[in-house]
């Protein structure tokens, strides 16, 4: 004998929605529905890649975060302004005490630093932050790069190091290949 269990659909969605409605590239189809059983919702999402976890009914939606370290005003702003133009959730900082001073989200973040800086330099940064967070993907950027600072960093464990001023799409394609394995 079959028993129903009333189920609580009112508002299920909502809090998915909402969070998709925030964010770009989001495209929802109803493919499939059984009455008095069930609806199969089909998601595609486009771009940005966006981190969806379900636990039963509960759903948690999570863009990329890139976090951004930089004492230059115009470079910080200008870094936060491109990310955000393409889809990601930037945080940004004008030191890295600021940063220190914050939860960082563990899960779908990334950090870009600055390597001179005031009081508390990129990789100092990095060797405090490596701490508490280990797999935190992390691009180093200066104006001026060399052999002895890549070996530094990348005995930091960070994922890329590259030179000011950025120019073109490379920073994008970095923190893409960072993020999903592929530019």
């Amino acid at each position: 004998r079959r028993v129903s269990v009333p189920a609580e659909y009112d508002g299920a969605i909502d809090r998915y929605i909402d969070g998709l409605n925030e964010r770009r590239g989001a495209v929802f189809s109803s493919n499939y529905e059984y009455p008095g059983r069930y609806t199969r919702w089909d998601t595609a999402i486009i771009d940005p890649p966006i981190m969806v976890t379900a636990r039963g009914r509960d759903m948690e939606i999570e863009a990329p975060i890139v976090l951004v370290v930089d004492d230059d005003d115009t470079v910080r702003n200008a870094l936060a302004f491109a990310l955000h133009a393409e889809g990601f959730c930037v945080r940004s900082y004008a030191s890295s005490a600021g940063l220190l001073a914050e939860s960082i989200p563990c899960r779908n973040c990334l950090l870009i630093t600055d390597y001179r800086m005031p009081e508390v330099d990129g990789l100092e940064l990095i060797e405090r932050l490596r701490g508490s967070k280990p797999d935190l993907p992390i691009i180093l950027i200066s104006g001026l790069v060399n052999r002895a600072l890549r070996g530094r960093a990348a005995r930091l464990g960070v994922s890329a190091v590259l030179e000011k001023p950025l120019s073109g799409p490379g920073l994008v394609e970095t923190i893409q290949h960072i993020f999903h394995g592929s530019a």
